[in-house]
């Protein structure tokens, strides 16, 4: 990743003209044939990037990249944002970030990235998205609650990436329980959350959050091309991301607050009021391999979604996959 990094970066300085192979082989000391596989990769990776046998390679479409100088202007936060690392390519910014958390990296320390290889969604699903194509973000925060308080940060998450895509895009999406967004039946969005703590303290929170923004229907793998969507795909135009993310970090930092200072109370309403949960059929489908079908009633204080089942029993859902069926 380190010489990946340190091409994209060399190219992405010479927006106007070409890097010779040479120039490449010499930053990251190696070969200029071992450079040109690099190259390849990147571009399965989905950089736009061009060769010249006389020039070099130039990188287009760098108008999309990401920018955390303007991210950092854009932003109206108090700590949200404030350091941001980014990286074009990087295995999952929520290892990053973890890895930074452990070092005493601050509350609000940003990891953004361009492409992610070995992104997580929750049990263990992922998706290679083309790049400067998404939001892929992962954010610190070390809140000084109780463990069982700070599961609520996916609530959260989930109620700020909405209202960032609806401050941006005018779009509303749903949020299917706990943590995906959805427009109409399809994916948009995914949050992944992962805590360190020990029984009764909580050293540190991830929330890594990864949004389809400027993908193509037709980029879309056949498993999953009719269950995804992105925001081009919604708005009928390209979404700047860079505003994407400083309206995301603006609508985490306000839900953190809110679930910090006044209890889970507001963000279960704010959570059921954009998911419109309450009083449909779903069926979940736990990780043990049990399924529950009933109506559902909305969230307990803890974020545990509620569901009478057809014996009049109030099942209460911690983990698993839900579908709304009615």
């Amino acid at each position: 990743m380190k010489n990946d990094e340190i091409i994209l970066k060399m190219l992405a300085k010479n927006p106007a003209g070409h890097v010779s192979g040479e120039n490449l082989a010499r930053a990251i000391g190696t070969s200029r044939a071992a450079v040109w596989k690099r190259i390849d990769k990147l571009r399965d990776f989905g950089f736009d990037i061009k060769g010249d046998t006389a020039r070099g390679y130039v990188l287009e479409g760098i108008e999309d990249l990401i920018k955390p100088d303007l991210i950092r202007k854009k932003l109206e936060t108090r700590f949200v944002g404030k350091k941001i690392v980014y990286k074009h390519v990087t295995g999952s910014t929520n290892e990053d970030a973890f890895k930074l958390a452990l070092e005493g990296k601050p509350e609000g320390t940003c990891v953004i990235a361009d492409v992610q290889t070995a992104g997580r969604g929750r049990l263990g699903r992922s998706w290679l998205a083309p790049a400067a194509s998404g939001v892929l973000t992962s954010v610190i925060f070390r809140p000084k609650v109780p463990p069982q308080t700070a599961t609520l940060l996916t609530l959260a998450a989930g109620v700020a990436a909405a209202r960032a895509v609806k401050h941006v895009t005018e779009l509303e999406p749903w949020i299917k329980w706990p943590n995906d967004l959805y427009i109409k039946n399809r994916k948009l969005a995914g949050i992944l959350t992962e805590m360190n703590a020990e029984l009764d303290r909580v050293h540190f929170v991830i929330v890594g959050i990864g949004i389809n923004v400027n993908i193509e229907r037709k980029i879309f793998p056949e498993e999953i091309h009719k269950a995804a969507t992105s925001l081009m795909i919604e708005a009928r135009r390209e979404i700047n991301r860079n505003q994407l993310i400083a309206a995301l970090y603006h609508e985490m930092e306000r839900a953190y607050l809110r679930l910090i200072e006044r209890g889970a109370k507001l963000i279960v309403e704010q959570w059921e009021d954009i998911a419109k949960v309450h009083g449909r059929r779903i069926k979940a489908s736990m990780i043990d391999g049990r399924k529950v079908q009933g109506v559902a009633l909305g969230l307990s204080s803890d974020g545990t979604l509620l569901v009478e089942d057809k014996r009049g029993k109030v099942r209460h859902i911690t983990a698993g996959d839900v579908e709304v069926t009615g």
